[in-house]
């Protein structure tokens, strides 16, 4: 009768060590998944942060000279191809703005759209949305790049086409991996910006 009764204890020993190992391993295994989940969520939200963050080798004033200069190569190539009266299907804004410039735009454009008196348009006409990128072939000289912080800067130049320039100063954000335009700004003290009067034509 004791024996049997001490074999009762062992096998009651043993089935609860059983499943206090299986109920750690269970809990240890969830913990490995918590911690694979939340390394995943940190990779992904460092994934995310480096779209918006300009890495060292990018955030250098020759970084941004470099991209001004593709941008109005690329602005001389849409106005060539428009002087020649073909027909063109490139959106600058989209390929070298922010998308807060581009929502902007398109709020604007689609309120001129609905105005029957074009006097009633404070940006007139589409030609006004080329007048701000120069007019004819221009060249970008004489830039003075100053890199603020949350990865913006500011460009002033000279954006000269044959002997006539214009004193040009734009806001850049480093956005989906380069830097991209966010604003046109007012050259001097008053701090005008293309893209607050914009907001102000919508609102």
């Amino acid at each position: 009768m004791h024996m049997k009764k001490f074999y009762l204890i062992v096998v009651a020993v043993f089935a609860f060590g059983l499943a206090t190992s299986c109920g750690s391993k269970q809990t240890s295994g969830e913990k490995n998944a918590d911690n694979d989940l939340e390394e995943q969520v940190d990779d992904e939200a460092q994934e995310s942060d480096s779209e918006m963050t300009a890495p060292v080798e990018k955030w250098d004033e020759e970084s941004v000279i470099m991209k001004l200069h593709l941008v109005y190569a690329n602005v001389n190539t849409v106005f060539l191809l428009k002087e020649e009266g073909k027909e063109v299907t490139r959106d600058l804004c989209d390929e070298f703005c922010t998308k807060h410039w581009n929502e902007v735009l398109t709020q604007v454009r689609a309120l001129n759209s609905s105005l029957n008196d074009p006097s009633e348009m404070r940006f007139a006409n589409e030609r006004f949305f080329w007048n701000y990128w120069g007019e004819g072939q221009v060249q970008p000289k004489d830039i003075k790049v100053e890199l603020l912080t949350n990865d913006m800067a500011e460009a002033t130049f000279n954006l000269a086409h044959g002997d006539e320039w214009m004193h040009t100063k734009l806001s850049l954000a480093y956005e989906n991996h380069q830097w991209r335009i966010d604003d046109w700004l007012e050259v001097g003290d008053n701090g005008q910006s293309l893209l607050e009067d914009m907001k102000e034509y919508v609102e």
